[in-house]
Parts: C-alpha cells; structure tokens; sequence
C-alpha cells in the first residue's frame, strides 16, 4: 500500500545512509550473536571469562554447549585455537574497540571466529569472519543490533514491533536529565532479555538513518586521544593503544590499580561511567586480570555529545 499522505507530523528526522547498511539489521546485539549460532548450527562456543553474562543467553536458549577462556594483559585469548572443531565457535571480544589488529591476525588464520564488536561500532568485518553489533551502545535508540553472517538463517523473521514502548528514557533525558529517566532505562535493559529473534523495528531503523556517523566517529576518535594524552602515561593499557587503528571507540578505558574508588568519585560529582562486568567477580579469581580488569577499568565517556571543554573537568577531578 502507498504511503499516506497529509495528516498530522510525524517525528522530523534527517534521513542518512546507514553504517551496516549490508548487515542484516536484528533486534539486539544478543540476538545478532543469536543468529550467526543458528545460522552456523554450531554445537558448542568458546567465551571470553571477561564479558557479560547476557552473551550466555543465546547459548542457553538454543541447547549450545559453551565453556570459558581466559585472556592475558593485552586482552587476547590464552587458548589454543588448534583445538576447534567444525561444530564449535571461537567468540572473541573487540575490547573497548582497541584490538582491531588482533581481530585481523585471528580471522586470517582460523575459522569459526565470531567477533564481538558491541564496543566497536566503527569497525568493519576482517577477513570475512561472522561478525555482530550492538547500536544502542553507541547511540540513542531503543534498541537494534546488526549481524555480518557468511550463511543466512533458513526461517522468516518477523519484525520487531515493541520498539516505541522503549522510548520513555531516551524522551526523559531529552527533556530532563539522566538521573530521571535511569529507572526507566534499567526496565528498557531488563526487557531485552529473552527476546525472540526478530529484524530490526522500523522506529529503530529510521532513528539510525537520522545519524551522522562520520560527525560521530570523528568526534569520538578526537576525544579518546585527548583523554589519553593526559591519562596514558597512568593507564595499563596503554601499550595497547594504537592511534592508526582506533576508529570511534565507545569509552576510554582508564585501568588503574584505584580504578572502583575512582569511579565512586566521578559518579559523586555526575560523571557516570559503566561497569563492565560485575558478574566477572563473582566467576572469577582475585588474582586474575579478568578480577582486576572487572574491578578496577574506569570506562570515561568520550562519545558525541562532548568536547574538550566538558573531558577537561573529568580531567581536572581525576
């Protein structure tokens, strides 16, 4: 049917290319992960120690054996990759968007790789490996997640249509503030859990062709390198950071041995920056650098909506 004409406005957006336009445009980052399994009938997964337990979810709904492997100070896998069977994946995670390089160096030696880029919007697919994404991580939207796949899920999906009912967050930060709408998006966050696998909404698909990503990936590239002009000659990771290929991260990851009294502090003076992830403590040693890094990694926001001016009050309480 054609589209109506006349009536009441609907919501002005500007109307963009979208970033993944050749990825299949899913509901979740989960279920975009979710679907390279199906599509891929693998039996059984290799996760990293070091991520979020919402990963488990699409492992669990389908039967798929998984098992945990750990992850060395430069964030790469202590695993042995000879090891993998056909059935079975090898899931690594592109850490805070720092480890492009590492993602190119294991996907153009091994099969049944699947990449995690939730933290990586910017980066695209290396050497033709299965790859998903989350959008909200990055922008304000309801939810959605993109999934680069070499093989196609043999079933129709619907489309989601849940995703106005998930707005109340993104509307009261816009017309209030962040503290507002926090309920809010922690009830967003909970509802993503256990969906089915559905394409991506059409709200959610027309908010992304309303985003400026060039504008976006530079501004944010821009910001992680100002932060670590002052904060790497402090943070643990620096050895890892690349300037050529960093490209739009999501966070600066500050990992410091006071990073959790660190964080208190920040949020004390609204600066609130995520922790990735409390469930590591609970499975993991003390000992560990999955321990630690869950600990003691600040993630300070460096994304679009700031400039030098508001990162150098960060600075200046850090």
């Amino acid at each position: 049917m054609k589209q109506s004409i006349g009536g009441y406005f609907e919501l002005e957006l500007n109307k963009r290319n979208l970033f993944h336009k050749d990825a299949v445009a899913l509901n979740s980052g989960r279920n975009s992960f979710e679907y390279i399994l199906l599509a891929n009938k693998y039996k059984k997964a290799f996760i990293p120690l070091y991520s979020c337990d919402v990963i488990i979810q699409p492992l669990l709904k389908n039967n798929i054996t998984y098992e945990f492997y750990t992850i060395n100070e430069n964030l790469e896998p202590v695993f042995d990759f000879e090891q993998l069977k056909p059935s079975e994946c090898f899931l690594y995670t592109n850490y805070f968007g720092l480890k492009d390089n590492y993602v190119q160096h294991i996907t153009s030696r091994f099969s049944c790789i699947i990449i995690d880029n939730a933290q990586s919007f910017f980066s695209m697919p290396q050497n033709g490996a299965d790859s998903f994404y989350s959008t909200r991580k990055f922008f304000g939207l309801p939810d959605g997640g993109y999934s680069y796949c070499k093989k196609s899920l043999d079933i129709e999906l619907e489309i989601d249509q849940t995703s106005i009912k998930k707005m109340g967050h993104l509307m009261k930060r816009l017309a209030f503030d962040a503290e507002l709408g926090y309920e809010d998006f922690k009830r967003n966050e909970e509802s993503l859990n256990d969906q089915p696998v559905k394409l991506m909404s059409q709200l959610t698909k027309k908010l992304l062709t309303n985003i400026d990503y060039e504008t976006v990936k530079k501004r944010r590239t821009d910001n992680f390198n100002f932060l670590h002009m002052e904060l790497g000659k402090t943070n643990k990771l620096t050895s890892l950071i690349n300037h050529a290929s960093i490209v739009g991260p999501l966070f600066y990851p500050y990992w410091v041995d006071n990073g959790k009294e660190l964080r208190i502090k920040l949020q004390k003076n609204r600066i609130f920056t995520p922790v990735y992830w409390q469930n590591v403590l609970m499975i993991s040693n003390k000992d560990t650098t999955e321990f630690d890094l869950a600990d003691n990694m600040v993630l300070l926001p460096i994304d679009q909506r700031y400039d030098f001016s508001d990162l150098d009050y960060v600075l200046n309480l850090i």
